[in-house]
């Protein structure tokens, strides 16, 4: 079984990879190992004992994290966990610095009960209905020391077998930062499955003309029609709001928006119940104090008849939700609304490099947005036991991908 643990497989969607180091957790850290575990702490903490001080340290921290990501900002986690706690226990671990107790890195954690699929406790990146990108804040000024350190604290865990993230942008600093930390540790990396996302690169400003050019000639038929229908309604604007406290105009707007589309008739949108409007309520206060929410509005005659609310973070700006008048459906509002915004963030926000669209493959939006962004979802183990369990999924992923492409017959199929 030995031999299963030390290789490297690539078998369709499936990569399992073990690096047998000599500086591994299973053979007791090297002196380099000690140095960076002797500058950092690492401990594991509950997010409600956090005092305001140390809070302050997480907001600084999600502002120079080398991976973006307003969904680990505490004005995105605090409102979720007091509105709509997850079912798992959340534990966050942080890791700071032995002499200034700078905060390097934060990651919250759903810590699962084991299951008969999933036999062994792993720390599970928080996730929710509205979290579309996992991950962990690390300190973009140390950020290969941290994790390497933070690798080598968790090898000499018991209480997890590993980590698991369900959403990670598959070409981004912070996951090669992460592969060459578990590489350093003799972690083992199991990429469980891979998509695309779209998102929008600000590469210089762009006309609407210009953002239009990368869709289909189709595409850019139907949407010049249907901008021809709007504006023969009257006067047609567009424009970037920033609110500058909870109570705008913008915020009301937009969750009325939302909630008079199919997500109302869902029930999925924020206003259809309590919990849900007071965690976006709570979420806008917060990022509105740090100038953290971007709203995109579509006008005619005046008034609002799409909005976008999106994240801004450093110099990414993530789409978060969609709303609009469903009596304008005929005139494509939602697309035209991913289309102004990129084109008015690339000449008014020159400071953003990229709009992440959140979205799921096949998605809208890949019809006016066609840079693709590469995802994974992503397994790190430590211990010999979890090695040998994700060695046998990532066999058993591999099997059934080929048997899926193969188009073998059902019948002699593996049962799952």
């Amino acid at each position: 079984m030995a031999g299963v643990l030390h290789l490297k497989m690539r078998l369709n969607n499936s990569i399992l990879t073990t690096v047998d180091d000599p500086t591994s957790s299973t053979h007791g850290p090297s002196d380099l190992q000690r140095y960076k575990l002797a500058s950092n702490n690492v401990c594991v903490r509950c997010v409600s004992s956090l005092s305001a001080e140390e809070i302050c340290h997480w907001r600084e921290l999600a502002s120079c994290s080398i991976e973006p990501n307003p969904f680990l900002s505490p004005n995105f986690i605090l409102p979720l966990l007091q509105e709509i706690p997850p079912l798992a226990p959340v534990q966050m671990m942080v890791v700071t610095d032995s002499e200034t107790g700078e905060w390097r890195a934060a990651g919250l954690f759903e810590t699962p009960q084991p299951t008969l699929k999933r036999p062994l406790s792993y720390a599970h990146g928080l996730t929710s209905p509205y979290t579309f990108l996992t991950g962990i804040l690390v300190d973009s000024c140390s950020a290969q020391a941290t994790l390497d350190a933070t690798f080598a604290h968790c090898g000499r865990s018991r209480d997890w077998h590993g980590l698991h993230f369900d959403s990670l942008r598959a070409d981004s600093a912070f996951v090669a930062a992460m592969h060459q930390a578990a590489a350093l540790t003799g972690t083992q990396v199991a990429e469980v499955y891979r998509w695309s996302r779209s998102q929008f690169v600000c590469d210089g400003p762009h006309t609407i003309d210009q953002v239009l050019e990368k869709c289909s000639r189709s595409r850019r038929k139907s949407l010049n029609h249907a901008r021809r229908q709007l504006e023969k309604q009257g006067h047609v604007e567009y424009r970037l709001v920033i609110p500058s406290h909870a109570n705008h105009e913008c915020i009301r707007t937009f969750l009325e928006l939302e909630h008079s589309g199919w997500k109302g008739e869902a029930g999925t949108a924020f206003l259809s119940a309590a919990s849900t409007t007071r965690f976006f309520l709570g979420m806008a206060e917060s990022m509105t104090a740090d100038k953290g929410l971007v709203f995109g509005e579509l006008l005619l005659n005046g008034e609002v008849i799409s909005s976008t609310c999106n994240l801004l973070t450093s110099d990414v700006l993530t789409a978060f939700k969609i709303g609009w008048n469903p009596a304008f459906a005929d005139y494509a509002p939602g697309l035209w609304s991913e289309v102004y915004l990129a084109s008015t963030v690339s000449r008014e926000l020159p400071h953003i490099t990229r709009i992440d669209s959140s979205a799921k493959s096949g998605s809208y939006v890949e019809a006016v947005w066609k840079t693709q962004q590469p995802m994974i979802s992503v397994t790190y183990s430590w211990s010999r036991r979890g090695q040998t369990i994700e060695s046998l999924r990532s066999y058993y992923r591999s099997v059934k991908n080929w048997l899926e492409v193969a188009k073998i017959p059902s019948s002699y199929k593996a049962s799952p």
